[in-house]
């Protein structure tokens, strides 16, 4: 989805299971990172994350809200739930606070969601009658 306020392209997941925690077909949402893609589904957030991820060294706040139409409070904010969710990892050297993309926790949660996705939900195969034909 394309945010036009921000021009960013963002992902937004809907994290809601049943009261038992578990979808109908027996999807053990236990382990599922909820917080982290709670913390994606804000456009400012994501896009403080591709800023952070793409400069190859970690960031300051006041680095971070440079060029962006976000108040330097806002920013810090959004970093401290992008920290929190396990997105980034933040450093304080004196009296500025480094943060960095925690790229294989990120990694790990996002191969443990899609395999616990594929072991509950496999990919249904189409009929091979209906492979190949036209839709009238």
């Amino acid at each position: 989805m394309l945010d036009s306020r921000h021009g960013q392209l963002y992902i937004c997941t809907m994290t809601q299971t049943n009261k038992t925690g578990n979808a109908c077909c027996g999807f053990d949402a236990g382990g599922m990172p909820f917080r982290m893609l709670k913390a994606l589904c804000d456009p400012s957030r994501a896009a403080i994350l591709a800023k952070v991820a793409s400069a190859g060294r970690p960031l300051t706040v006041s680095e971070t809200a440079d060029g962006m139409n976000l108040d330097i409070s806002v920013v810090s904010r959004h970093m401290g739930a992008l920290r929190d969710s396990g997105i980034l990892i933040c450093e304080k050297k004196g009296r500025e606070v480094y943060c960095r993309l925690d790229t294989a926790a990120v990694a790990g949660k996002l191969r443990a969601l899609a395999g616990a996705l594929e072991a509950c939900c496999p990919e249904r195969k189409k009929p091979a009658s209906s492979m190949g034909k036209k839709a009238k």
